[in-house]
């Protein structure tokens, strides 16, 4: 039997340049559609929701309700990104329950590109609502449940 040949990975690196300072959080807010604010107003505190401001998927609604969510390239992520700037296995949002609301921590899973929260390069964040998400190309405005 021969030896099997490694998987690869193909993503590469992206060089942007300096990053554009991100918005003020109420700016971000005030952005958002009439249906995205019903969205947010009617979001349990054990959920959490990812609004893309980047153009390709402006406005899309991505909902965190497991412990854990994965975020990659790879088909097997429940946030599927498909572009090279992301990793297969880019990042995973965890969810805590404290009492009556949760806590959501951003974790970096080793990508070559790294996880961007308010415009820093971070492995891992506590999420708060109005944080701005970078992975890869793509942008995320995170807000989270307070019903």
């Amino acid at each position: 039997m021969g030896k099997s040949e490694p998987v690869r990975d193909l993503t590469s690196t992206i060089h942007l340049g300096p990053r554009n300072t991100v918005k003020d959080r109420s700016e971000l807010l005030a952005q958002l559609s009439d249906s995205d604010r019903l969205a947010i107003s009617e979001l349990p505190q054990d959920r959490a929701l990812l609004i893309s401001l980047s153009a390709s998927g402006q406005g899309q609604r991505l909902l965190i309700s497991e412990d854990v969510t994965s975020i990659g390239r790879g088909v097997e992520s429940e946030i599927f990104l498909s572009d090279i700037t992301v990793s297969r296995r880019h990042a995973q949002i965890e969810r805590s329950r404290r009492g009556n609301s949760s806590e959501f921590l951003l974790r970096d899973r080793g990508s070559l590109n790294g996880t961007y929260v308010n415009n820093v390069s971070q492995r891992e964040s506590k999420l708060s609502s109005g944080d701005e998400v970078q992975i890869g190309k793509f942008r995320f405005l995170f807000i989270r449940g307070d019903k």
